[in-house]
């Protein structure tokens, strides 16, 4: 694998990254000369920011104890943000001799792997040497690899793992069929995230647009949010909009915030364009006259958003990329999306209970906008945020499983 990384080096500035820093992986642990950590490996930015409240949680009660993040993308590499008793490296190629010279230079007394990462050999050198590995936040569907005929060894270094704290109860199941005993439902952390976010104060730049009257549109009247909007979607909204057959019940009182995947200057006046029958307002621009549609045109506000919503259209939905969909749900909206969810096991879970549905087309989308305002789905805001809330992850539960478990024995 290094030879491919070095060689792949040359012609991508990430393999390289990842092949320096894999190089020097030993030689960073022994200078950190860290006491017994507990490893935590992360491959990527996200998968880190969905361990660090159970890495912070762990910290709160083990305040002595030093944690040592290991990444394989640059993305996590380089972005982490670590609080000052976590460290970093790239971890290195997984061969049985690489591995365990790994485990002997880092000594860890726990091990926690976060979501999929299968790293055999490592969990074996963890294992021979009896060490507690743990994953938090595991979450398998029944096409991965584990549960093909050559995904056996994979497979069973997961069994002998002291705990598999898992997002569902399909995980579970799927484990269970195979005689796994060391499985634990404790939710899923984007819950908790999702959560916390609209928990969040409203930044000013929402409160203080033009002098509150943003703020008096957002707090007034019924609202759809179309989420991280791909054109498919845009255009599949306009359509609904346009015909009063599709909607003809509720589109003249209906507010619409439009919150474009892309808002280059190119795509957001095509979509001022495509909405020019409507009464349209930039969020970029003062407000100065009546509207009934916002286009934003600015990243880093669309969780905050989907307070003032009653449903959410998500963007992604007919590509196979949908975009974060627990977000809107945390902030009670009814969710809507594309049929093409099959990776995004929240989907299957929001139907489950009643608070999203797929869509196929204009039609579909113009039926269940209708239905939920009818009262035909029988859930509000406060039920659907209690069902996120069931979701969550249990994160003192984990802890306290991790913290009860045996010291490592080295050899």
């Amino acid at each position: 694998m290094r030879p491919i990384l070095f060689f792949g080096g040359r012609f991508s500035a990430k393999l390289y990254k990842i092949h320096l820093g894999q190089k020097d992986g030993i030689q960073r642990i022994q200078s950190l000369n860290l006491h017994n950590p507990i490893w935590i490996h992360a491959a990527s930015l996200g998968e880190y920011e969905m361990a660090l409240p159970l890495i912070e949680q762990l910290h709160v009660q083990n305040p002595e104890i030093p944690f040592l993040i290991s990444f394989f993308s640059p993305s996590g590499f380089d972005n982490a943000k670590l609080p000052d008793y976590c460290y970093k490296i790239y971890l290195g190629i997984d061969t049985p001799k690489q591995a365990g010279k790994f485990i002997d230079a880092l000594k860890p007394q726990k091990v926690i792997f976060i979501k999929y990462e299968i790293w055999l050999n490592h969990l074996k050198a963890c294992h021979n040497r009896k060490i507690p590995v743990f994953y938090w936040n595991l979450i398998l569907r029944k096409d991965h690899f584990v549960f093909s005929r050559w995904g056996k060894p994979w497979l069973s270094v997961l069994q002998k793992c002291q705990t598999l704290f898992c997002q569902n109860s399909i995980t579970i199941q799927l484990l269970e069929s195979k005689d796994f005993n060391n499985c634990l439902q404790t939710g899923d952390i984007r819950f908790n995230r999702a959560n916390e976010i609209q928990n969040l104060e409203l930044p000013n730049i929402i409160l203080d647009h033009s002098n509150g009257e943003l703020l008096n549109w957002l707090l007034s009247g019924s609202k759809l949010i179309l989420g991280s909007s791909w054109p498919t979607e845009e255009l599949m909204l306009l359509e609904v909009l346009k015909s009063r057959d599709l909607l003809h019940k509720v589109h003249q009182q209906l507010k619409i915030i439009i919150v474009p995947h892309d808002i280059s200057f190119n795509h957001i006046q095509t979509i001022q364009k495509q909405f020019s029958d409507f009464q349209t307002q930039l969020f970029s621009e003062p407000v100065k006259n009546e509207f009934q549609i916002l286009i934003v045109d600015q990243i880093g506000i669309l969780s905050r958003l989907y307070r003032f919503a009653n449903i959410a259209f998500i963007g992604g939905g007919f590509s196979g990329q949908l975009h974060n969909i627990i977000e809107p749900a945390a902030a009670g909206c009814f969710t809507l999306y594309g049929p093409n969810a099959k990776k995004f096991p929240e989907a299957e879970l929001f139907e489950e209970l009643n608070i999203g549905n797929k869509i196929n087309d204009s039609q579909e989308l113009a039926q269940k906008i209708e239905l939920y305002f009818q009262g035909d789905y029988s859930v509000n805001k406060d039920y659907i945020k209690h069902q996120v809330h069931l979701q969550m992850s249990n994160i003192q539960r984990c802890v306290d499983v991790i913290l009860s478990s045996k010291d490592s024995i080295q050899v």
